[in-house]
C-alpha cells in the first residue's frame, strides 16, 4: 500500500506513526506516544525557562568556523587583522565561552537534580546517573551526550550561558532531530524531528 509522503509507516492506515529506535531496538510508536514525548520535551525546557526572554536577538556577528577562527587568532597574534576581523574574533571568543558556560551550567543543575532524589531531564541509565552525579558528562554508546541549546544560541545569544535551555541528547537525536539534518536549522523549545535514542 503506497501513502506517497504522508508519513506513514510502510504497510500501514490511519494515523502517522514515527520510528523511535531505542538502544538496538526499534519500534514503532503510536502518535499518541510521539506526541506525549514531544510534550514532555517542550514541557521540560518551558518550565525551566520560565522568566527569561525568549525573544528572538540576533548578533550582528557571524559564528565563525574553527578553520576561521584559527586563521584568525594567527592574524590577530602577528598583529594583521583588521579592526573588523579583530572585533569578530574576539566577539567569537566570547561567544563560544558563554555557551560552554551554559552546557556546564546545566550538568551543574541536572547534578544537583539528581542529588535531591528528582527523575532528571532523561531516563538515565544507572551509569549515566553515576557519571553525572560525579561531575561528569553521561555516554550513550560510548559518545557523549551533548548538551544542546534548545533556543539557537546564534538567535538567542543572550541565553546562551542559561543551562535552563540546553537539553541533553545523543548525536544523532542533536544532529538529525534538533537541527532536522542540518546545523543551520533549528526550532525554538523543540526538536524539528522527534528522535528519541533513550
Amino acid at each position: 500500500m503506497n501513502h506517497g509522503n504522508s508519513g506513514l509507516a510502510h504497510g500501514t492506515s490511519g494515523s502517522p506513526q514515527l520510528m523511535l529506535e531505542n538502544s538496538d531496538a526499534t519500534f514503532v510508536a503510536s502518535s499518541n506516544e510521539s506526541r506525549l514525548a514531544l510534550e514532555h520535551i517542550v514541557n521540560t525546557i518551558s518550565e525551566r525557562a520560565k522568566g527569561l526572554d525568549l525573544r528572538e536577538h540576533p548578533s550582528v556577528h557571524r559564528q565563525l568556523s574553527k578553520t576561521k577562527m584559527k586563521a584568525l587568532a594567527k592574524k590577530v597574534e602577528t598583529r594583521q587583522a583588521t579592526k573588523k576581523e579583530y572585533k569578530e574574533y574576539q566577539w567569537n571568543v566570547r561567544f563560544r565561552e558563554r555557551r560552554k558556560k551554559g552546557v556546564k551550567r546545566f550538568w551543574r543543575q541536572e547534578r544537583e537534580r539528581l542529588l535531591r532524589g528528582e527523575r532528571g531531564t532523561r531516563n538515565w541509565t544507572k551509569e549515566q546517573r553515576a557519571a553525572i552525579i560525579r561531575g561528569e558528562t553521561p555516554k550513550f554508546k560510548g559518545l557523549y551526550v551533548i548538551g544542546h541549546h534548545s533556543y539557537s544560541a546564534v538567535k538567542y545569544p543572550h541565553l546562551a550561558d542559561k543551562g535552563e535551555i540546553i537539553y541533553p541528547a545523543t548525536s544523532r537525536e542533536h544532529f538529525r532531530g534538533w537541527h532536522g539534518g542540518n546545523y543551520k536549522k533549528s526550532s525554538a523549545g523543540k526538536p524539528i524531528v522527534l528522535i528519541i535514542d533513550f
